[in-house]
Formats: structure tokens, sequence, C-alpha cells
């Protein structure tokens, strides 16, 4: 422990050119988060300094985050995306973050929508139960509008792409003013944070492609493109063409 007396007569006066000790990012470690292993025991996977900033950066990047936008951010701030998103990337960029908390979107669970038609929020970090909440309670709110978001990221370990939840998700709130390029999933893991996110598209430009790929082809190592019984099929996003042969 380190003690500071804070009263003011124990105090020198800091000289005007002053600056902070800013330690540089090193392999110490930064933080470290728990997950539960295959076997069910809890694990602990530490985050480096120079990987947190890294990570960081690679976000900014990605996501095009800027200084002074709003984040409307309900998942777990102590973890995962919503620590990476709501709370480092945020602070490294100055942008606003909103947290509603898990109790509060049991309450409502049009909250989070309201926050970001309230602070026209450019960014919402959600998870596939918060769209089918949304999507069971929006009759309760007709005067929302979403269309100032530019990314709607949607963080689920269980389902990582939800192309399903996400293509109900638009279906209902493109008419709220939700834009269909603004839809984000991504698939993060503790001990390789981001996998991988989709970016958010350009407006007015087309979709990215989706395949549909046979489940038996894919069991012998064929890429095959399925367009029959979707019981028998693996939706794909964003892969494009696929190749000849």
């Amino acid at each position: 422990m380190k003690w500071v007396i804070t009263d003011s007569k124990y105090l020198t006066k800091p000289s005007k050119d002053w600056q902070p000790h800013i330690p540089t990012a090193n392999t110490d470690p930064a933080y470290i988060e728990y997950k539960a292993s295959k076997e069910g025991t809890v694990v602990g996977v530490a985050v480096s300094k120079v990987a947190m900033l890294t990570h960081c950066q690679a976000l900014t990047q990605a996501c095009n985050y800027c200084e002074g936008e709003t984040l409307v951010n309900v998942l777990d701030f102590k973890k995962d995306m919503g620590l990476w998103h709501g709370v480092l990337t945020a602070i490294m960029n100055r942008i606003h973050t909103i947290s509603v908390p898990y109790a509060v979107m049991k309450a409502c669970p049009l909250s989070w929508v309201q926050r970001v038609h309230m602070n026209k929020a450019r960014v919402a970090l959600v998870k596939c139960r918060d769209l089918h909440w949304a999507m069971m309670a929006h009759r309760d709110q007709r005067d929302i509008s979403l269309a100032s978001l530019r990314m709607l990221i949607v963080a689920d370990g269980a389902n990582p792409w939800s192309v399903s939840s996400c293509d109900a998700f638009l279906n209902l709130f493109q008419s709220y003013g939700l834009k269909p390029e603004v839809i984000c999933p991504c698939a993060a893991s503790p001990e390789a944070m981001t996998v991988a996110i989709r970016r958010p598209g350009v407006p007015g430009a087309p979709l990215p492609a989706r395949a549909i790929l046979s489940m038996g082809g894919l069991s012998y190592g064929v890429i095959r493109v399925n367009t029959e019984d979707k019981n028998s099929a693996l939706t794909v996003q964003d892969v494009g063409h696929v190749m000849p042969g």
C-alpha cells in the first residue's frame, strides 16, 4: 500500500511545467481476466500493458472510433467486449460511455434503445438477448429512432455471428431508422481478445455477401454452396464468393 497525505499544509505546490508520470507499455500485467476452462475450473488470463494498448489501437482503427462520440454499453464492463470497447478503448479515444445495468434491462428491455435515441449514440454494445428483448417490447415505445447508430456491435459468446437474430432485429427496426450496414457481429475470447469483428459498411454500398454452405460437404473438407434444406446448411457472413473447385 502507498499512503498519500492529502492535507494541503503537507503538500508542496507543483511547478508550472509539471507533467504526470506515464509508465511505458511493457509486458507487466495490466489486468487479469477470469474464465472457465473446459473442465469447469476457473483460470486467469493475464493481459500485458502492451497487449492491452495494441488491442485498443487495433479496435480504434477497425471501428473508426473518434473523440466525442457516445457509446451505449449493455455488456459487462468488467470483462470481454464490454471492457475493451466500453472502458479501455473509450478512455483512449475520449468517448462518452453510457452503461445500462442488467437490472435496468430486466425492468425495461427497451432502455438501451431509448438511450441510443435520447443521446444520439453512434455506437451500441449488445448481446443477442438484448436484441430479442427489444423486439418483444418494441410495441411499448413508438417515438424512437436508431438513425444515429453507425455501429451496433453484437457480442455473444454462445452464438458468435448470430445471423438470424441480427436479421430479425433489422427487419423490425429498419422502420425506426436502423441502417443495414451498421450491424457488426463479432467473436471474442479472453485469451485472443477480439477474434473477428465485422466492420461497419459504407452507407449506400451493397451489403457483404453471404454463403449457405453444405454441412455434409464440410464434413468431407469440401466447401460447397447449399441452396436446399436449411437444417443441413451453415450460413456464413461476409465471405464474398466461393472459389471455383
